[in-house]
């Protein structure tokens, strides 16, 4: 070897050496003999027992009502039913929703127990359904019924799947009728809910499709006996007239927003909106609606729902020599699936940079649009012209449009909850909810101490999304405050689109990376200053805080980068 080459070789050596030294020397004297890189190196060491340290969830309304209702059942029933058999009205208002919901002629015959209790619950009416739906995410409800397994089973079931009311026959009548002429043959059935049910057909030209309808009776006379019924039962459940009022209410709310279910009218303006303009994401077509609204054609989504490609993934961590003979069949159709490494990683990104465009980017017209319900049953991965992945949205019967000043409203919350600021997130709920009651700088000095005690100065995994939500929403009722249909229609959206960035991340490792969306905040930062909205302030109360309470933010936000953090600061993640 030459003596230029020996010398040059050494050299970069030598050089690497010294410079790994002096960025070494550089951040033990940052981390260990400097104010900020002492709190930083704190911070740090916080947020590493955070994310072992489990939320403690605080009980819901739901979850409340559902204990307070067993209680009255068992210390009262015979009694509350007694009363109700009793009362002429009721039972005459009973007996003609008995027989529009074919309840009377329930029957055990030629099913298990559990296919009854299932039935039970489905044809006792959409909002038994949806409760049985909500309660069967509660783990803590459900291992209470493990004395109970058939009921445990059919309510699970309403989840994963509930009862077609149509056979094939009808259904395919319905289609005829909704869409004369055009050929439309039923291929499949896809899956039931609590208001619709879906099937795959096949149209004229081969091509595969989607039709949705209602089921079978479900129409605004259903709803609206069930509501009567429930709410003459409700007092009869309660302690007082004042949380019957309050439960009431509450049980109104969800019956005003279970009507719109009942016309796809607004499923397909929605979804011509959200498709409208967009880079990051694409939405199944809605082709045509029937004239009365209640039964759609779409586009089949193309790719692999996410829910099923999370499994399909974690089948390849745990046995990586079984997964391309295992999912022959859908790399075939998908290639990008032949490398799931690349796909893992990806993911992540791909998902917030998603949810930055439909969270943070105005459309046409100065406002933003969102898909209202996108849990990862509600879009499919797969890929654009380029070959990259992204996501196909279906189910967009739920969306939220958000003006410059509500976009920055979003923003100052977020902002304020990476840094832990207890204060700016109250702020932020207070408003959301429209309290404007002369106590409000109070009210907000107490939900702000509920919410440092109970979730920021606990040391908990704020990167939990939906925990946190939970916990806060449960605060709001702690104070008689309930935010708006459309406010938290928007709050939930944003929590579902992070748990889904969240276990796309869990894959492969990866922390949530906050710097995908900052990279996004200039583009759409520039989209509001040209609607008239300044953006900036929405930034003004965390950064004041971080300056101020520099431990407890850097302990909150690097929860989100912890990894980067401590890669900078020479620290090691343990267990």
């Amino acid at each position: 070897m030459s003596i230029a080459k020996i010398l040059a070789t050494d050299g970069l050596g030598a050089m690497k050496k010294g410079v790994s030294y002096v960025s070494k020397e550089a951040r033990v004297a940052i981390t260990q003999h400097t104010a900020i890189g002492r709190r930083l190196s704190e911070g740090v060491h916080s947020a590493r027992e955070a994310v072992h340290t489990q939320i403690e969830k605080l009980q819901s309304a739901t979850g409340s009502i559902t204990e307070r209702y067993k209680k009255a059942l068992i210390l009262r029933g015979n009694k509350i039913a007694y009363k109700l058999v009793s009362d002429p009205e009721f039972v005459a208002l009973y007996n003609k929703y008995a027989d529009k919901t074919g309840i009377k002629h329930l029957t055990l015959q030629g099913k298990t127990d559990a296919q009854f209790f299932q039935e039970m619950i489905e044809k006792s009416g959409v909002g038994p359904t949806k409760l049985a739906q909500i309660k069967s995410n509660d783990p803590e409800f459900m291992s209470s019924l493990d004395k109970y397994p058939e009921l445990k089973e059919a309510i699970a079931n309403t989840k994963s799947g509930c009862s077609f009311s149509r056979t094939v026959e009808e259904a395919q009548k319905v289609i005829d009728d909704s869409f004369p002429e055009r050929g439309i043959k039923i291929t499949k059935e896809l899956k039931a809910g609590s208001i619709g049910a879906a099937y795959i057909v096949e149209r004229k030209d081969g091509s595969k499709a989607i039709v949705k309808m209602l089921k079978k009776g479900v129409d605004e006379e259903q709803l609206n006996l069930e509501e009567q019924i429930m709410k003459r039962i409700i007092p009869e459940l309660e302690d007082s007239p004042e949380t019957a009022a309050k439960t009431t209410k509450m049980m109104e709310n969800l019956y005003r927003d279970w009507r719109k279910e009942l016309n796809f009218g607004e499923e397909m303006a929605n979804n011509k909106a959200l498709a409208a303009g967009a880079k990051r994401y694409k939405v199944a077509d809605i082709k045509n609606i029937s004239k009365d609204g209640r039964c759609i054609i779409m586009d089949m989504a193309h790719g692999i729902q996410m829910d099923k490609l999370v499994k399909m993934l974690q089948d390849y961590k745990a046995k990586p020599m079984e997964f391309a003979t295992k999912y022959a069949k859908e790399i075939k159709a998908n290639p990008w699936l032949s490398d799931p490494e690349k796909v893992m990683k990806q993911l992540p990104e791909v998902l917030t940079k998603t949810f930055d465009e439909q969270f943070m980017f105005m459309k046409e017209g100065g406002k933003s649009i969102m898909h209202g319900d996108p849990h990862t049953g509600n879009f499919f991965i797969t890929t654009d012209e380029k070959g990259k992945l992204i996501p196909e949205f279906i189910d967009t019967g739920n969306c939220v449009q958000r003006t410059g000043e509500q976009i920055k409203s979003d923003i100052n919350f977020f902002t304020n909850y990476f840094v832990g600021n207890s204060e700016g997130v109250a702020k932020y709920f207070i408003n959301q909810c429209g309290y404007k009651g002369t106590d409000k700088a109070e009210v907000t000095k107490k939900i702000a101490q509920d919410i440092q005690n109970q979730i920021f100065g606990q040391k908990h995994d704020i990167t939990k999304f939906a925990d946190v939500q939970a916990n806060i929403q449960v605060i709001l009722e702690k104070y008689g405050l309930k935010m708006s249909t459309e406010n938290a229609t928007a709050m939930k959206a944003q929590m579902q689109f992070f748990s889904a960035i969240s276990e796309a991340g869990k894959l492969s490792g990866q922390s949530f990376n906050m710097m995908t969306i900052l990279k996004d905040v200039p583009q759409a930062s520039w989209n509001m200053i040209k609607q008239g909205t300044n953006p900036f302030k929405a930034l003004k109360d965390a950064f004041k805080f971080a300056y101020h309470n520099q431990q407890q933010a850097m302990g909150t936000a690097y929860q989100f980068t912890i990894s980067d953090v401590e890669k900078g600061l020479g620290l090691e993640l343990k267990a």
